[in-house]
């Protein structure tokens, strides 16, 4: 039997590079966008995820010469409504030291990414005008709003696809490691200035 999207220890599991995944993200605010003071929403300490994913942030900053600061990390439940807390979380790091706005923030998941979106827009900072914000998972809310967000895709296609052809060459007595890794893609839209923000406001639709 072979587990697909998570990991079972009886069984062989497909599931997501994280760390490797995750990376894309920050790697590219850094390396296409010049950003060198990175905030991170995470998730809750509860999960192991939160911590493969700091690691990979924390690896790509400090593979970039960017200082890793714990600090700057922002726990939470990742949904919408964390978006007031995490702002205020980051505004306060920034004034202590003497900075208004980071360069960007990179949130451990799009609804997390969304909640920081929309707080930015009731308090006045356009994003990514003022501050770019990244996503996680590609979650179909991330291209419904305004702007869209640049994310990372939980692999789903490759999963199925890895999973087929690992049972075919199981059968053919081939032997394979209980874990097997799959690498998503990264997905830039408006929230890091890779695509135009035309439009800012569904009443511009009606």
């Amino acid at each position: 039997m072979i587990n697909i999207g998570g990991k079972d220890s009886d069984h062989i599991s497909i599931c997501c590079d994280e760390p490797r995944t995750f990376a894309k993200t920050v790697r590219h605010v850094i390396e296409e966008h010049g950003c060198k003071d990175i905030y991170h929403v995470a998730g809750d300490k509860v999960h192991d995820f939160t911590f493969e994913r700091i690691g990979a942030y924390r690896s790509e900053l400090e593979s970039h010469g960017i200082p890793f600061d714990e600090d700057k990390i922002y726990y939470s439940n990742l949904w919408f409504d964390c978006g007031d807390a995490a702002l205020d979380f980051i505004l306060e790091g920034c004034r202590k030291n003497g900075k208004k706005l980071p360069d960007a923030v990179v949130c451990a998941n799009d609804y997390s990414a969304i909640g920081l979106i929309n707080a930015c827009k009731a308090r006045g900072i356009n994003v990514p005008e003022d501050l770019i914000v990244t996503g996680f998972d590609a979650v179909v809310e991330s291209t419904s709003g305004f702007p869209t967000v640049t994310t990372a895709t939980q692999p789903f296609y490759q999963y199925g696809y890895k999973a087929i052809e690992t049972m075919l060459r199981m059968i053919e007595g081939e032997k394979f490691p209980d874990l097997i890794p799959v690498e998503g893609d990264l997905i830039c839209n408006q929230s890091c200035r890779c695509k135009a923000k035309t439009v800012d406001n569904i009443d511009d639709f009606r």
